[in-house]
């Protein structure tokens, strides 16, 4: 028999005077902006501690003996759900007992029910009003994924036998679950301290993300019915879907920042517009170092504000993995152009890593740069996902940059980012993540296909984006401003939904020939997918496969202002951060 431990950790929070449930102690007799990123920080920690985690850093430690440990997958996930029932069961009497407002607010979520049960257990609940309530309902959600993460981290340590591609699973979990609560956590932070609602739901739209990437990993690990606990184990993906819900509810949907940066204050470049670096790395020896992680691991951390750090990579072939930590913020990589700084690696799902862990770049640090790079993953066109690029920080951009790979390029996986003149080259679905991603003037480039066999008897039907939205409240997406695509084989397809809320947009850009009459690929009913639900857009695109007579139904063609809804502007807020990247922009669709 298996064995699954119980959960005791979590730990309730108690009301402050101020009726805040959990409110975070802040320094209030500040201005906001000028308190923004010490208070958040302050707040964070607070949280952290409130939560009874533990020691964060000896948890980052543990991640390191993931390989000594590991039990069948199928009870992984149903130890996952060992705690969280008691979130959401009824209360002592044997029924869930709810204030018309927790039945009136919990009627937007798609998990009513959960919501429910989840807030009428909690304590102060049935007096609180809805702003509480959203509170008390991301706390809830925090509440288990502390559990989640005890009992990984418990299986990782009393278990020993499991394949390598489990353990990858197992490993990336733990992280994509501190990931997943350090989201929600910055989310109510905002939410409590007033906030722009763009950056609330974008933090919590990130959570839900992380968390559902987590369950991903352990599902594609399925043998028989090891994964038999895997429903129980989507308990606190709809705690968290129900939280983006009553986000949503209240805000009315994430709109234009109410804060948007005045002027350029670029302290990274130069009056006569060259680049000024913090430290340089060469091939032969000339600078500081000659590997880029080198570099990075000597970089500074937490860099604020507008300060960044520069790092000059001239050229040459780095044959590396760079990944590029969260504590390291505001981080400049700055090549010497397009095919000269070339980064490259090879690995892929089928040297034993996950798609996660694959990339040959990985940017967990908010406000990164990247400017004139080729990065590669060569795995090539007959092996299994392999990523040049994932991202999975805020406010990131890439100016004049290459992108290549075959299977999974470009992994745009959350929060907001920005890609201006820079070149994707892929095979299938070489665009994809759940981020909200605006690529603006860059080329999409299609590279052949391998001949079929059986690993990849399914995958002849060209599909440039692969958008994995899994929830109608994140405010997520992909949206190709003014791009062009050069295909020289036929028939290739927009995109292909991935998920039962995939959104992506193609405005105002140059479609080839190549692009089928149909214009967006049919997904297997296998997927289950929900073409309903699906947002597959276009709007005053150009070019000869830019027709509109064939294409699919359950595509739309877009009104202005749902194209204005995707822009620069609105879509990831570039108002307030672009302009202190030195990256030329375009605001309005």
């Amino acid at each position: 028999m298996a064995y699954c431990c119980s959960s005791s950790g979590g730990g309730d929070v108690s009301n402050d005077e101020n009726g805040g449930y959990g409110r975070l102690h802040m320094k209030s007799n500040q201005p906001q902006q000028e308190t923004k990123e010490e208070d958040v920080e302050e707040g964070r920690n607070s949280n952290k501690d409130n939560m009874g985690r533990g020691a964060l850093l000896g948890r980052r430690q543990r991640w390191m003996v993931v390989g000594m440990a590991a039990v069948g997958m199928g009870v992984a996930v149903a130890c996952l759900a060992v705690g969280v029932v008691r979130l959401v069961s009824p209360d002592s009497n044997g029924k869930a007992s709810s204030s018309p407002t927790i039945r009136k607010l919990c009627s937007s979520t798609l998990f009513p029910d959960t919501c429910e049960s989840s807030l009428s257990g909690y304590p102060g609940a049935g007096a609180a009003d809805p702003w509480k309530l959203v509170a008390i309902s991301m706390r809830v959600g925090m509440q288990g994924m502390a559990q989640e993460m005890e009992s990984v981290e418990r299986l990782l340590l009393l278990h020993q036998s499991s394949s390598p591609p489990s353990i990858a699973a197992l490993n990336d979990c733990i992280e994509l679950l501190d990931k997943s609560m350090d989201a929600i956590n910055t989310s109510l932070t905002f939410f409590l301290n007033s906030f722009d609602d763009a950056d609330v739901r974008t933090w919590a739209s990130a959570s839900l993300t992380y968390h559902s990437t987590c369950l991903d990993g352990l599902q594609q690990q399925q043998q028989g019915n090891m994964m038999m606990g895997l429903e129980e184990g989507n308990t606190v993906t709809h705690l968290l879907s129900n939280s983006l819900a009553l986000l949503t509810a209240l805000s009315g949907g994430a709109g234009p920042s109410k804060q948007e940066e005045e002027g350029r204050q670029l302290d990274w470049v130069e009056d006569d517009g060259s680049a000024a670096t913090d430290v340089v790395v060469s091939r032969d020896g000339s600078g500081n170092y000659t590997r880029i992680q080198e570099a990075v691991d000597a970089a500074p951390w937490g860099i604020n504000g507008k300060r960044r750090y520069v790092i000059g990579i001239r050229a040459g072939l780095y044959e590396e993995s760079i990944s590029i930590p969260k504590r390291l913020t505001n981080i400049v990589l700055l090549g010497d152009g397009i095919n000269h700084t070339v980064i490259r690696q090879s690995k892929s799902l089928s040297d034993g890593v996950s798609i996660y862990a694959s990339a040959t770049l990985a940017v967990n640090g908010d406000g990164f740069i990247a400017k004139d790079l080729t990065i590669d993953n060569d795995s090539g066109p007959e092996q299994m996902e392999g990523v040049a690029v994932r991202v999975s920080a805020d406010r990131t951009a890439f100016f004049r940059c290459s992108f290549k790979g075959n299977r999974g390029t470009l992994y745009t996986h959350a929060l907001r980012q920005f890609y201006r003149e820079c070149t994707i080259l892929g095979t299938s679905n070489f665009i994809f993540g759940n981020a909200a991603a605006v690529l603006q003037k860059c080329t999409l480039i299609g590279l052949a296909l391998p001949p079929l066999n059986s690993s990849n008897s399914n995958q002849q039907s060209i599909a440039i984006a692969g958008q994995m939205r899994t929830d109608p409240g994140q405010n997520t997406g992909l949206s190709f401003d003014r791009c062009s695509i050069d295909f020289s084989s036929s028939p290739i397809y927009l995109g292909c939904p991935h998920r039962n809320y995939s959104r992506v947009a193609f405005l105002q850009s140059h479609l080839s020939a190549a692009v089928d009459p149909a214009g967006w690929l049919q997904p297997p009913p296998s997927s289950l997918i929900a073409l309903e639900r699906v947002v597959m857009g276009e709007y005053r695109n150009q070019g000869p496969g830019s027709q509109k007579l064939r294409r699919v139904k359950w595509s739309t063609q877009l009104t202005p202002k749902q194209a204005s809804s995707l822009s620069v502007k609105e879509f990831i807020n570039g108002s307030k951060w672009l302009p202190t990247t030195g990256i030329r922009f375009d605001l309005s669709i």
